[in-house]
C-alpha cells in the first residue's frame, strides 16, 4: 500500500483492492453515513423508499440548530419523521444529543 494517500488505502483496503488511484470506481462496504439536517431540506431531500442497513446510518442535527425559521423547522421535523420511519437509533436531535457533526459521530460511535 505504499505510495497511495490514507483515503486512497482506506478505499482499497474497504474495497478489497490492492491499489487505487484516482479515476478508479471503487465499490465499498460503508461503515457509516452521516445525513444531517440540511439533507431534509425540501429542495434537497429525494423520496427515500427503503435504507439498506439502518444501523450504519447516523442522523445529526447540525447547521441548522435552533431552526431560525420555518425552512429549518419543517426539515427538522421531516428529519425526526425519516428516523422513525426507517428505525435510525443515532439520531442526534436538538438537544442533549446534539453538536458538531463530526464530532459528535467520532464520540458516540
Amino acid at each position: 500500500m505504499a505510495g497511495m494517500t490514507i483515503v486512497e488505502k482506506i478505499f482499497a483496503r474497504n474495497g478489497g483492492e490492492k491499489r487505487v488511484k484516482p479515476g478508479d470506481i471503487v465499490v465499498v462496504d460503508v461503515d457509516l453515513a452521516v445525513m444531517l439536517d440540511m439533507s431534509f431540506l425540501a429542495t434537497e431531500r429525494r423520496n427515500i423508499l427503503k435504507v439498506h442497513d439502518s444501523e450504519k446510518i447516523a442522523v445529526v442535527f447540525d447547521h441548522m440548530v435552533p431552526a431560525a425559521d420555518k425552512r429549518s423547522a419543517e426539515a427538522h421535523a421531516y428529519g425526526r419523521d425519516f428516523a422513525r420511519r426507517f428505525g435510525i437509533r443515532r439520531f442526534h436531535d436538538v438537544g442533549p444529543a446534539q453538536g458538531i457533526s463530526n464530532a459528535v459521530v467520532a464520540d458516540r460511535a
